[in-house]
């Protein structure tokens, strides 16, 4: 595959800037970059001398990518490990999702499979009809608000896997990275297994700080259930945590009994 991207200075440019598209799995991890292979077009020809009304073409050939990936692109002055130095991103689409401070941008996910590539839509909407609308307000921090809860499956044998989706929106934008866990509670509030994760979409990666005021994101997970798992009912309990501290988010607002202090209660499933 080869990857084409067009660029255009909206301004004279007096720096020579390395442009850096990337190529990431569905976790956040860089799967490529540019790092070892550089952008042929930007060393024979320089930002610097690019004039502001030209469209510049560049082309790179990532190696293997996976059935699925995500593209990204930022500008730095020269170290993009060094956040310090790359370009904030100032004007974007609604709909382009920003990360790491607006200096990078997540341009599309693609699933590949027999030499094709269809590019993939965030999903934005309820799957079935196991989906489930709060009828209450759920509110962890005054900012993110869980507005629903998808539970395919009630009823599991040991050793399967369990899966859900959940519905989020952020009242505004949020300033931290803050990461969700699900625990699953046999009848003595004992954890018998749990899920500690990075939020996503149905196309990757998509931590709170890149999360925009008003918009839906679906997020689906599973959970491996222990193969010695006794049989009986378990619940499941839901919260948000900042991973620099292990300090939970507390719920500031729910109108629920399902609520307690910092979690809520997904639901029951039962192992048989």
């Amino acid at each position: 595959m080869i990857a084409t991207f067009y660029w255009q200075a909206l301004q004279p440019l007096e720096h020579d800037y390395a442009l850096y598209p990337f190529f990431m799995s569905r976790d956040g991890t860089v799967i490529e970059d540019t790092s070892q292979r550089p952008l042929v077009a930007t060393i024979w020809y320089p930002t610097s001398q690019w004039k502001t009304d030209e469209i510049i073409i560049t082309h790179t050939l990532p190696r293997e990518l996976g059935e699925q990936f995500t593209i990204a692109v930022g500008v730095t002055k020269e170290n993009w490990l060094d956040e310090a130095q790359r370009l904030s991103i100032t004007h974007a689409d609604d709909e382009l999702y920003l990360y790491e401070n607006r200096t990078w941008g997540r341009l599309g996910t693609v699933h590949a499979k027999d030499k094709s590539f269809v590019l993939l839509t965030p999903q934005v909407h309820a799957k079935d009809k196991s989906f489930v609308f709060l009828p209450h307000l759920v509110m962890f921090g005054d900012v993110i608000h869980l507005m629903g809860i998808d539970f395919p499956n009630e009823t599991y044998r040991p050793g399967e896997t369990m899966t859900f989706s959940l519905y989020w929106q952020a009242t505004s934008s949020l300033t931290i990275d803050l990461t969700n866990f699900v625990h699953v509670l046999n009848s003595s509030d004992k954890i018998v297994t749990q899920l500690d994760w990075q939020p996503q979409d149905s196309l990757g990666y998509l931590p709170t700080t890149s999360w925009q005021p008003n918009h839906l994101v679906v997020d689906s997970q599973s959970i491996k259930l222990p193969s010695d798992l006794p049989v009986g009912s378990y619940r499941l309990i839901l919260g948000w945590y900042y991973n620099v501290t292990g300090e939970r988010i507390p719920l500031t607002t729910c109108d629920s009994k399902e609520c307690v202090a910092d979690v809520v209660e997904m639901g029951t499933i039962k192992v048989k």
